[in-house]
C-alpha cells in the first residue's frame, strides 16, 4: 500500500492536479472489493467479473490473473483487466 503524504496532496490539489495510482487488486483490498462488488450487485452492476462470493479471495485473484492474459476464458470473451 502506498503511503499519501498529506503536504503533497494538499499541494496538488491547490494546482488542480490531482495523482491516481492504477493498479491490479490485491490480497489487502478483499475486504473493500467484497463490499464494493454486493453494494454494485444490488444496483444491477458486476464489479468483480467471474466472482463466487464463496471463494477464497486468492483463488479469485489467481482466476482473474489467468482470466487477464488470456487464460480458460468462455467462448466470446476477450482478456480485460480490473484497475
Amino acid at each position: 500500500m502506498t503511503a499519501m503524504n498529506t503536504e503533497n496532496s494538499a499541494n496538488d490539489v491547490r494546482s488542480g492536479q490531482l495523482n491516481v495510482d492504477v493498479r491490479g487488486l490485491r490480497l489487502e483490498d478483499e475486504a473493500s472489493a467484497r463490499a464494493g462488488h454486493c453494494e454494485l450487485a444490488e444496483e444491477g452492476f458486476t464489479f468483480l467479473p467471474f466472482f463466487e462470493a464463496d471463494e477464497p479471495w486468492t483463488a479469485y485473484l489467481a482466476r482473474a490473473a489467468r482470466l487477464s492474459s488470456g487464460e480458460g476464458l468462455p467462448p466470446g470473451f476477450v482478456p480485460s483487466s480490473n484497475l
